[in-house]
């Protein structure tokens, strides 16, 4: 039993180390306003074979998405609601 409860902390430690890196990684996208350079600013944006029909999101909708992945990234590492917010942050 005492193996079991192991192996059940370092998987809670990696979800909240994930969780946290995860939206520090997001925050630090919006503070050094990298979404405006890397995704509003360009004006061709490569595509790949078959999926030229999808076109990139305007510049209000690219920030909700990086909000989005804050708050699930943070659902993640109080591990509320863990499941559904992992599967959404990884669509």
């Amino acid at each position: 039993m005492k193996e079991i409860q192991k192996y059940y902390h370092s998987l809670a430690f990696f979800r909240i180390c994930f969780g946290l890196l995860m939206m520090v990684a997001e925050l630090r996208f919006i503070a050094k306003g990298w979404i405006t350079d890397f995704y509003v600013k360009p004006i061709y944006f490569f595509s790949f074979y078959g999926f030229e029909w999808i076109k990139p999101l305007p510049e209000p909708f690219i920030y909700w998405v990086f909000y989005v992945l804050i708050f699930l990234s943070l659902l993640i590492a109080t591990g509320l609601f863990y499941r559904i917010a992992i599967v959404l942050f990884f669509i």
